[in-house]
């Protein structure tokens, strides 16, 4: 996982996030963010209303992990789950490639 960088935010005593003041990249430059977007992102996040995907890739040698959240909870069905791998494995088909996918 990446670090993108720190986020300064406001929580009120619920814990709830109530204003998402700045964030500042690696490099140390101050970008300003639309705040309700952001807020209602890491609100979700708190409250376990996401799904989390973990990606992990081997491209000969090396092995590349990436990291994404989606706002919603969605439920994988077995067989959602197996076209999903099937799809997969037809486009990683013949390029060396190898990729595990994690959700929780």
């Amino acid at each position: 996982m990446q670090e993108i960088g720190r986020v300064h935010f406001r929580v009120d005593h619920n814990g709830v996030v109530k204003e998402l003041i700045l964030l500042q990249n690696r490099n140390g430059s101050i970008n300003y963010i639309p705040l309700e977007k952001e807020r209602n992102y890491l609100n979700a996040i708190k409250n376990r209303d996401v799904t989390k995907i973990l990606t992990i890739e081997q491209i000969g040698d090396k092995y590349y992990t990436n990291y994404k959240t989606l706002p919603g909870r969605h439920r994988y069905t077995k067989k959602d789950l197996k076209m999903i791998t099937a799809s997969m494995l037809k486009r990683l088909e013949g390029t060396g490639r190898q990729k595990i996918i994690i959700l929780f």
